[in-house]
């Protein structure tokens, strides 16, 4: 606001005052525009989104029975509102400052009947996201937390810290997966389909 306030004083000094003209008035616009981004730095901010809710989890799924190794699709179970997460860069020097945003959630992932031994890998929109194969590049893979399905696990922290302790179930005999502060940014900030190829005894 300021180069722009700064920018047409400077304008009406060195053109209609001093008597220089539409040479004058130029010049006078960048010197006062040049002195109020100094004083006052250009603030640009990048999107964000508004509604920091997500859709509600879904009842009446049915829970498949898994044999061997199956790719399937899980259904999200529960999930936490959007967490905002601002960047600002810039803002030195007289550049502008630029404020970016970044959003993340937590997702609980039902996939199956329990116990499972394992997973293998997991897909986020068809994106391999996820290799547990010795042969795999183990950088910039997706965390999260298994529960698989027996009868000693426990509810999640993340969701009893959202809920209250004694407020979320531990899901016993159901095969679910975490993934905790999941930085929506690659999927356009919003939740991609996970698909988990599961690794389960005959029951």
């Amino acid at each position: 606001m300021a180069s722009l306030v700064l920018g047409v004083a400077g304008a009406a000094i060195g053109g209609p005052l001093l008597g220089f003209g539409a040479i004058g008035a130029s010049l006078g616009f960048l010197a006062g525009s040049t002195i109020g981004t100094l004083i006052d730095p250009q603030r640009l901010e990048g999107p964000r989104l508004t509604d920091l809710k997500l859709q509600t989890s879904s009842y009446g799924a049915p829970i498949p029975i898994v044999y061997g190794t199956v790719r399937i699709a899980g259904n999200v179970i529960d999930q936490t509102d959007l967490t905002e997460h601002e960047h600002t860069e810039g803002g030195k020097g007289g550049g502008p400052e630029v404020t970016t945003y970044s959003y993340s959630a937590s997702i609980d992932v039902l996939l199956c009947e329990g116990p499972i031994i394992g997973i293998r890998r997991v897909w986020a929109d068809s994106r391999l996201v996820y290799d547990a194969s010795p042969t795999a590049e183990q950088t910039g893979q997706i965390e999260f937390t298994l529960y698989p399905g027996d009868e000693e696990q426990l509810p999640d922290p993340t969701f009893e810290a959202r809920h209250g302790a004694g407020n979320v179930p531990a899901y016993r005999g159901s095969a679910d997966v975490v993934f905790t502060d999941l930085d929506r940014t690659p999927f356009g900030n919003r939740l991609p389909l996970f698909t988990v190829e599961v690794v389960a005894k005959g029951h």
